[in-house]
């Protein structure tokens, strides 16, 4: 996102109508999963979930029935206990609403 911006600002003439940096058209349409989230330390995940506004945009996935890149449960053990309600629950019904509760026969 850094370089995107740092484009968009040496280039901004050639497109006008990109009023925002890229970025926040990133942070507002881009959302990510959690699967596979690879191992980090604490300080690189903290600083990655900052980047990305984590506390937002990122959505527990599970790959099921796939799981040939580990466990879901365990790639989201290092999440901070804060954001770990916000991530298995809250973005998704704050992203998809009331339609993820109910279910629907076909």
């Amino acid at each position: 996102m850094w370089r995107f911006d740092k484009n968009w600002k040496a280039q901004r003439s050639e497109t006008p109508w990109v009023k925002e940096p890229p970025s926040a058209y990133i942070l507002r349409h881009f959302y990510h999963t959690t699967y596979p989230l690879e191992q980090s330390s604490p300080s690189e995940l903290s600083e990655l979930l900052e980047m990305v506004e984590g506390q937002r945009t990122l959505l527990f996935a599970s790959n099921y029935p796939n799981w040939e890149l580990g466990d879901p449960f365990e790639m989201i053990e290092g999440l901070p206990k804060e954001l770990r309600r916000r991530v298995l629950a809250e973005n998704a019904h704050a992203l998809y609403g009331e339609r993820l509760l109910h279910s629907h026969a076909h």
